[in-house]
């Protein structure tokens, strides 16, 4: 789901509830260099470029595909609750600039947990999120499979 925060930000949202324990979910992703190409089909790589496993400070690197186009980041985590959240910025000062922070949360509900993924965009106005709508689609698009498939791998576990 996309939400507006301002003329020039908004937010990428998708949820899902699993039913797993959050401690779980959080591990999958201390794990991701195993796990990230059985997440989702689009995965194509990852890998740990400074340190491992979520940590302040340590990047990695992961190469996807999302609406037929091939995206190449690196990633630098900025902040970890353990069990329970991260976050990350790009590297790229200019990536950066216009993804600001991305986050992955898990927030123990039950004997499971709610898992939230954002993205936050910024410097993009309603002119861009219009001239770019079928990009953003294939964003949210593959973001709520993520959620699917994480599901799936965490509840089979």
């Amino acid at each position: 789901m996309l939400r507006v925060l301002s003329f020039y930000d908004f937010l990428f949202e998708d949820s899902i509830q699993i039913q797993a324990p959050a401690e779980r979910g959080f591990a999958f992703f201390e794990g991701m260099d195993a796990n990230y190409t059985r997440w989702h089909p689009d995965h194509l790589k990852f890998e740990w470029r400074r340190g491992r496993g979520l940590a302040v400070g340590n990047e990695f690197h992961f190469e996807e595909v999302i609406g037929g186009q091939r995206q190449v980041k690196t990633i630098r985590i900025v902040e970890v609750i353990p069990d329970r959240f991260f976050a990350f910025t790009m590297v790229n000062p200019l990536f950066r600039f216009f993804l600001p922070r991305l986050s992955f949360g898990f927030e123990p509900q039950g004997q499971g947990f709610l898992f939230r993924a954002e993205i936050r965009l910024h410097g993009i106005g309603p002119l861009g999120r219009r001239l770019n709508r079928r990009e953003f689609e294939a964003v949210e698009r593959h973001m709520a499979e993520e959620g699917q498939n994480l599901k799936a791998l965490l509840e089979r576990a």
